[in-house]
């Protein structure tokens, strides 16, 4: 049980039985309906104040409401604290993350082991989708106040919040893009091989001149030429 407001609730996608809470008190707990203590797994030291936590395979997301290194991702099976990622190429003028909305990208084409994450809050001014690898912004999308909600399916990115409409953008990537076209590679000629045999060079027609005498001291040859079907005579 919580001691404070539960504001995140997500359900494992691959595991119906299994849900992820976030509260108040400070604390996420993983709960399995299967068990009859309910909560099996609770995770402190996070400040989750609204709807930022999602799950992915076996790890989590969370999103705090706090200046820097609001966003972290948890190892469900080991029980730990996998990364806090601290992002390396936002923008100066920022004044801290306050995180209120956290989503992993959910396409089934690009990000089915988690690599990217959605982020939105008070302190950024703009949803981010973020490389949980390399820590880097991939994209980001300017917002009109805080960012309370978040969702995403493929390449389509909604979110609201304070303003009194949503968007719906779509994340490009152009990593992700296919080859449209891909050059030839094999090569005209193969010159590991023996170049082939042409059987119509098989047969010597040429005729062939041979002297019968050559003069040593002049370096001149004489005598009647023969042909290679003739015999030299030696005088």
């Amino acid at each position: 049980m919580h001691f404070g407001q539960v504001v995140a609730l997500r359900t494992h996608p691959q595991k119906p039985f299994i849900f992820i809470s976030g509260s108040w008190d400070k604390t996420f707990r993983v709960w399995d309906v299967r068990c009859k203590v309910g909560c099996v797994m609770t995770f402190e030291g996070v400040d989750i104040c609204h709807d930022s936590i999602d799950l992915i395979r076996e790890q989590c997301i969370t999103g705090s409401w706090q200046t820097t290194e609001a966003l972290a991702v948890w190892d469900l099976t080991a029980k730990k604290k996998l990364n806090v990622i601290r992002v390396q190429n936002r923008r100066p003028d920022v004044d801290g993350e306050y995180i209120y909305a956290c989503r992993y990208w959910h396409s089934t084409d690009y990000n089915r082991k988690g690599k990217y994450a959605i982020i939105g809050g008070s302190g950024t001014k703009c949803v981010e989708v973020i490389n949980l690898h390399n820590r880097y912004i991939s994209c980001s999308y300017p917002t009109i106040g805080s960012v309370l909600a978040i969702a995403s399916h493929q390449e389509r990115i909604a979110f609201g919040g304070t303003y009194p409409a949503f968007c719906i953008v779509s994340f490009h990537d152009p990593k992700h893009e296919k080859a449209l076209y891909e050059p030839d590679v094999t090569p005209d000629y193969d010159y590991t091989k023996p170049p082939p045999v042409d059987t119509a060079l098989d047969t010597d027609t040429s005729t062939e001149v041979h002297f019968s005498d050559y003069d040593s001291t002049t370096g001149t040859k004489s005598g009647t030429p023969l042909t290679n079907n003739s015999t030299v005579q030696q005088n």
